[in-house]
């Protein structure tokens, strides 16, 4: 099976991807929530740094066989998609944020086709609160040990 992927320039505003959490799990779990994103954060960087490793991961993860096969069709996926992976700059503190433009454009989206009744506020949906965490580590040292893993 071969796909194609085409990419609107538009579509860099709107994230097509995030974590949920009630706001109580945010009051009352922000260190697991922490943990978590930064864990998302040095996988964005695992996939674009050694790919095959990040492969090799998921499949394991998923229950799949590993073999070099399936690690070359996954890594021909990753680099398919790698424009929309998270840490485009491995060395930007601000992987994971989420564009509030963005946001904006699916509250006003959702207006404006009769979807909801009133325009949401993107900050009453979306929270960057603990990007600064999730991007506070050695990302050279990070990405030196990452790429001699096999």
């Amino acid at each position: 099976m071969k796909f194609r992927y085409f990419r609107d320039p538009i579509l860099d505003s709107i994230p097509d991807l995030g974590l949920a959490a009630s706001p109580v799990t945010v009051q009352n779990r922000p260190e697991v929530l922490k943990r978590y994103l930064r864990a998302i954060v040095e996988a964005g960087i695992l996939a674009r740094e050694n790919p095959q490793l990040a492969a090799r991961y998921f499949l394991e993860g998923a229950g799949q066989r590993v073999t070099p096969e399936t690690i070359a069709a996954e890594v021909k996926v990753l680099s398919a998609l790698r424009a929309d992976l998270a840490g485009a700059d491995p060395m930007s503190r601000q992987i994971g944020a989420i564009p509030m433009k963005g946001i904006a454009l699916y509250t006003q989206f959702f207006v404006d086709r009769g979807l909801t009744a009133q325009l949401v506020p993107a900050a009453d949906i979306a929270t960057n609160q603990f990007i600064a965490y999730a991007n506070d580590f050695d990302r050279k040292a990070f990405i030196a040990r990452v790429k001699q893993l096999r």
